[in-house]
């Protein structure tokens, strides 16, 4: 009986540091998961701060140069836009070929679109009239500017979400 108690002791004593060497391993392997969770969730928070951040200034400022009566400061806003959504559509250009949308024929459609359109709008500002055709102008221009926005975000948000399925996991 001595023997087998005392077996069973060394066996306990033997376990002892095995089961807290593997509860010490769980917890690190937890600590680090959550450490690693926290990181990309600062990085995802980052990014969408600085999206909004973007986008509000972005619509201040087409806000206040759509919003003004006076043509000078209306052409200045308006061709401001112009050159920012030349960018966005350069960087969607840029980017489908990231994502490996150039096997879709109809996405290079859409972008040579998005470049006509952008040529119109720039030559609609050129063109516009001063005097009483202004306002008529203006409101067709706005409308211009209204679809080559819509067609560019519906662009951008193919390609990103054509990234997510597309990226490997």
């Amino acid at each position: 009986m001595k023997r087998t108690l005392s077996f069973i002791t060394t066996i306990v004593i033997a376990l002892c540091p095995v089961s807290m060497f593997a509860q010490e391993t769980t917890a690190e392997r937890i600590k680090e998961k959550s450490s690693e969770a926290l990181e990309t969730t600062k990085k995802k928070a980052n990014e969408a701060a600085k999206t909004v951040s973007e986008k509000s200034k972005e619509a201040w400022r087409k806000t206040k140069a759509y919003l003004s009566q006076d043509p000078q400061t209306y052409r200045d806003g308006a061709n401001q836009r112009l050159e920012e959504l030349g960018s966005q559509i350069g960087k969607i250009e840029a980017a489908s070929k990231d994502a490996e949308l150039a096997s879709r024929s109809y996405f290079d459609t859409r972008l040579k679109a998005l470049g006509e359109h952008h040529e119109f709008a720039k030559k609609q500002l050129s063109d516009l009239p001063r005097g009483e055709d202004f306002a008529r102008a203006r409101k067709q221009l706005d409308y211009t500017i209204d679809q080559l926005e819509t067609a560019a975000d519906q662009a951008q948000s193919e390609v990103r979400n054509f990234r997510a399925l597309t990226q490997k996991k």
